[in-house]
This record gives C-alpha cells, sequence and structure tokens, in this order.
C-alpha cells in the first residue's frame, strides 16, 4: 500500500512539474509581447475569453477546471512522440481492397437508354 502511495505521489509531482514549466512559458511568452514587469492579476472578460490578455485568474481557472492541456490559455495540447507512428502502423496493417472498374454497362446494372443521356 505504501508503494502505490508513493508511485502516485511521484506521478502528481512529475505532472505538476510539467505543468508548471508550460505556465512559466506561457507568462514568460506574454512578457516578450509587452508585460515586462508582470502580467496582471485579472483582465475584463472579453479579453480573457478570447486570450487578448493574460491574467493570473486566467492561469487559476484553467488549474482548478482540470484543463492539464491548457487549452484554455491558447496552447495546443502536446501529441505523443509516438502517435504517428502507431498511426502508420495501424494505416498499414489495413487490408488493401481494390476496386475495378466495370468495362461493360450491364456488369453495373446500368440501362442506357436513348432519352437517358
Amino acid at each position: 500500500m505504501v508503494g502505490k502511495i508513493q508511485t502516485i505521489a511521484c506521478e502528481f509531482v512529475e505532472r505538476f512539474e510539467v505543468l508548471r514549466k508550460r505556465i512559466l512559458q506561457w507568462i514568460g511568452e506574454w512578457k516578450e509581447k509587452g508585460y515586462h514587469d508582470d502580467i496582471p492579476d485579472e483582465v475584463p472578460d472579453v479579453l480573457m475569453r478570447l486570450n487578448k490578455a493574460p491574467s493570473y485568474r486566467q492561469v487559476c481557472l484553467a488549474i482548478l477546471t482540470n484543463d492539464v492541456s491548457l487549452k484554455s490559455l491558447g496552447l495546443t495540447p502536446k501529441v505523443s512522440s509516438y502517435y504517428n507512428e502507431l498511426k502508420r502502423i495501424e494505416i498499414n496493417a489495413r487490408p488493401v481492397v481494390v476496386f475495378e472498374q466495370p468495362t461493360d454497362p450491364v456488369d453495373v446494372g446500368i440501362k442506357l437508354t436513348s432519352g437517358s443521356l
């Protein structure tokens, strides 16, 4: 039981560090855009929803809503490095279906009459 708790605690700390680094990166990006001193605590809701201005309130809401990919801050979720490789393997494993084009209209069941075209 103790080992399981330690494992869960370690995973939590690792996830927290990843989240912390991404938030600090986001704040750094806004500082480069003109918020040299620091980002404000609050901004009008319209600006916050449109991601036009940063705020610590926005960061808190992202954490409280369990937005681990930080989409609400305008960040894109991280894609696993293995995803594309697994997708390629899946596509290559699919059976190949070849459709042959019929040359005779009777094979398809099309009845050509003089007034149909």
